[in-house]
């Protein structure tokens, strides 16, 4: 396969001379970080996407590497619900640095929530930052949830992701990054609506209101806002602002709700599927699950993996007892324990191994009638092929003693996560490390991350060869120390775990797998 290396001043002239056209390339933004590949059949016009999953594939270091694409004078735009990862606010200041200016639309309840301060220091550092509330739901129960970031007017950045440390080290989640320019104005327009939105809104309530609906979630509403029509008149209102959106391209198509029917989109592609439905949901609760039961009942192979957590919910019950009900369906309800507030986090659904369902929208009514959500629809065998192998692996992980799904992973290595526990407090100024050893001198250095999300678990991934019978173990030191270590100088003190503490069978099918353990050796004095 031929590969196209871009920088962005080579990108533009290339781009400019249709060079980036040419069929079958890797479009190449950053050397093993963000490689598109050209999902459109030989004889069509490429279109360049490709998908990254946590917690594997550590996403923050993706998005942060699309930021950094970002030409000086150019505008980065991002809608996201929540932010809580400082590793941003840095980032967007290395941007203002050289000239990017970076505009962040979040949502408002989830931004002034206490403890939930970066919104205000990304404010006072003179960035623009919209904080962006929803009165949509009668019951006050909408959100703004959509996730996504567009870079020089072309590069789109979407998925289940919030800019959260749990998002990237124990989540499970997806990012897609995606190059098309027709799509990157629909959402830059989606954008704009929400700015539009937030104004409106906050011309249909006094400000003593406002600040009543933006401090709770019980009872929010003033007491007239039916009454009177005041909800009426708002609904007017923001109906001439949500614009439905046109789709033109026969691969991908970009829906927002609440003014593109989200549930008639995802339902419009499993009522075509012939072979196979997959999805991976956070929050199932809506009546795409009567879909699902009759694509099964008609032959097509269905496979639903859902958030343990949500859907033991009571509003759950009905959509669990018609997955669990129907012999057709293969249901999963996956406990993801890697972090204190870990979660499967997806929302995806992979139709025939062709057409990929992706984006922030959970199948539920909330999020289809009042909330800012997004829908990627995009057909492209390689891509979807990226999240078969990525629900292959969920399948292993929550569902061992079941069959897997027939998924060809090309390649011949496994993304691994190390999940280590440690029970003691680590100073900041350490570093924890996993080395992965096996035979004829097989030897790699993984760095372990930590978050307070991830409670007693230190995270990292790593690609290793299939079907290795491997071993591992566990150093904490300081920088000096691994150097002392590695060229054989002391240095630094290293606490260290027992060689081969570990052992580590490497999945041989390609599909991602978690390895957990606990520090084997006596509890390091840090004195």
């Amino acid at each position: 396969m031929s590969l196209i290396r871009l920088t962005a001043p080579l990108a533009a002239l290339l781009l400019a001379a249709g060079l980036a056209g040419a069929q079958d390339p890797t479009l190449v933004l950053e050397k093993d970080v963000l490689e598109l590949e050209n999902q459109s059949p030989p004889g069509a016009s490429a279109l360049y996407a490709n998908a990254y999953f946590s917690p594997y594939e550590n996403l923050d270091q993706r998005l942060i590497a699309a930021l950094r694409l970002a030409r000086p004078g150019s505008t980065v735009y991002m809608s996201y619900y929540s932010i809580s990862y400082q590793a941003y606010p840095e980032v967007f200041r290395e941007l203002k640095d050289k000239g990017v200016t970076v505009r962040l639309n979040l949502y408002e309840k989830e931004a002034v929530a206490d403890g939930k301060r970066i919104d205000d220091d990304l404010i006072a550092d003179g960035f623009d930052v919209a904080l962006i509330p929803n009165l949509r739901s009668p019951k006050g129960q909408g959100s703004m949830h959509t996730k996504f970031t567009v870079i020089n007017d072309e590069l789109i950045v979407t998925g289940s992701a919030n800019l959260s440390a749990s998002a990237s080290l124990a989540n499970h989640e997806h990012i897609i990054v995606l190059k098309n320019s027709a799509l990157a104005r629909r959402y830059k327009s989606e954008w704009s609506e929400q700015r539009r939105a937030k104004a409106a809104m906050a011309k249909a309530m006094t400000a003593d209101e406002w600040d009543t609906f933006n401090s709770s979630y019980s009872d929010p509403f003033p007491s007239d806002w039916t009454s009177a029509g005041r909800a009426d008149a708002l609904k007017l209102e923001l109906e001439r602002i949500d614009r439905r959106s046109r789709n033109t391209h026969r691969r991908v198509q970009g829906w927002f709700s609440p003014e593109d029917q989200l549930e008639e989109r995802c339902r419009e592609q499993i009522r075509q599927a012939q072979k196979t439905v997959h999805v991976a949901m956070y929050t199932f609760v809506n009546g795409l699950v009567n879909d699902l039961v009759d694509a099964a009942r008609r032959g097509v192979q269905v496979v639903v993996i859902a958030d343990d957590h949500q859907q033991d919910m009571s509003w759950a019950s009905w959509v669990n007892d018609k997955l669990e009900g129907e012999p057709n369906i293969r249901y999963i309800r996956a406990e993801n324990d890697l972090g204190l507030y870990s979660s499967l986090h997806h929302k995806y659904a992979v139709i025939d191994g062709e057409v990929v369902l992706g984006g922030s929208y959970n199948w539920t009514a909330n999020a289809t009638l009042y909330n800012d959500e997004n829908l990627l629809v995009l057909r492209g065998q390689k891509l979807a092929g990226r999240f078969e192998a990525d629900f292959a692996g969920m399948l292993a992980e929550y569902d061992p003693q079941g069959p897997g799904i027939s998924v060809q992973i090309p390649g011949a290595t496994t993304p691994v996560l190390f999940a280590a526990a440690l029970s003691f407090d680590v100073p900041r100024n350490l570093r924890v490390e996993l080395v992965v050893t096996g035979d004829a001198g097989f030897s790699q250095r993984i760095e372990l991350r930590h978050s307070r999300s991830t409670g007693e678990n230190w995270l990292g991934s790593a690609v290793l060869p299939r079907g290795e019978n491997l071993h591992w173990r566990l150093q904490i030191g300081d920088q000096a120390g691994f150097v002392g270590i590695l060229n054989g100088t002391g240095g630094g003190k290293l606490h260290q775990e027992p060689e081969n503490a570990h052992s580590l069978e490497v999945n041989g099918t390609g599909a991602a797998q978690i390895v957990r353990g606990r520090w084997s050796a006596p509890t390091p004095s840090f004195d």
